[in-house]
């Protein structure tokens, strides 16, 4: 049995209360034109959960859609705070207070695979997987599409890849860290689950344009997000910088929201296989030319990904 933990995440600011902030677009959503694609796709109809440190309790975050407990903690809420500025990450609401999530208009739901040190058994991610997959089923129906995230890493375990072909069979849409381990002599550093084919690995890059020094490398990396000196929500409703793939990865959660919103009918995207190919066609390619250890295709061109509503089609 494996163990699995949240990559080594560096706080760059102390906590920060509402009230010290307007709200804050922060410098990967500006870089994205995040505020200009909001007009046409916000993750409106689009289900995120996310598999982390436990249940969040933040003004700045929507009521989730549903939450549970996989670990043998007693208690399911977030106290390692993890979590929470994952969450925010993904969809703090566009409220004018604190800050904005990729993805404002997205439900949330999560569960809690890891304990409050940030650490948990892989048989509890596996469960936590095959949780999401019954609960996206059941609500198959009032969604158009479903993405998990999952900052988390360790070494391979076969029940837990068997999960997430599950999740992929199910029509979800996985992105998970690569890990914060750095890369050395050309030899992959990338965690699982983000080494697997049923996920999407993500790195992380900095403000600059540059991968971040942390963040692991390998044949396994799909994309790059922003990932250094992030702000998001953390727990007593107050807000952080953060820098990981940690936070790259719940950046990409938002982003793929917003793409599937933008593309109700493009069911077939509806899987990490299927959505690495797409992604591969839409990235601007950074570092070395094509497909790289670091960046993987690239970062993401969001105007290319998200559809324009008053354009389809039929």
């Amino acid at each position: 049995m494996s163990e699995y933990k949240i990559p080594p995440v560096r706080l760059d600011s102390p906590p920060m209360e509402a009230r010290m902030l307007s709200q804050q677009i922060d410098w990967g959503l500006r870089e994205h034109n995040m505020p200009e694609i909001w007009q046409r796709s916000a993750g409106q109809g689009v289900l995120v959960i996310v598999l982390d440190t436990g249940v969040p309790h933040h003004l700045d975050l929507p009521k989730p859609v549903f939450t549970a407990n996989m670990t043998n903690d007693a208690n399911a809420e977030d106290r390692n705070g993890h979590q929470t500025h994952c969450a925010g990450i993904v969809a703090a609401q566009n409220d004018q207070q604190g800050v904005v999530g990729w993805a404002p208009e997205a439900d949330l739901a999560h569960i809690k695979v890891l304990s409050d040190q940030g650490s948990g058994r892989s048989t509890w991610i596996s469960a936590g997987i095959d949780f999401a997959i019954k609960q996206w089923e059941k609500r198959r129906a009032d969604y158009t599409a479903c993405v998990m995230s999952m900052s988390l890493g360790g070494s391979f375990d076969a029940a837990q890849e068997n999960a997430l072909k599950r999740a992929a069979e199910a029509g979800i849409v996985v992105v998970a860290a690569a890990g914060n381990s750095g890369y050395r002599n050309g030899r992959s550093s990338v965690d699982h689950p983000g080494a697997s084919s049923y996920t999407l690995g993500i790195s992380a890059y900095r403000s600059d344009g540059a991968i971040a020094r942390f963040s692991s490398g390998g044949p396994e990396v799909d994309i790059a997000m922003p990932g250094e000196e992030i702000l998001s929500t953390v727990p007593g409703n107050q807000y952080q910088v953060m820098s990981g793939t940690s936070m790259a990865t719940p950046a990409a959660a938002g982003l793929l929201a917003c793409v599937l919103a933008s593309r109700p009918r493009d069911a077939h995207l509806h899987n990490a296989l299927a959505m690495r190919a797409f992604l591969q066609n839409h990235t601007d390619d950074r570092g070395q030319t094509g497909k790289d250890d670091r960046f993987g295709f690239g970062v993401p061109v969001g105007e290319k990904l998200v559809r324009d509503p008053e354009y389809w089609a039929f």
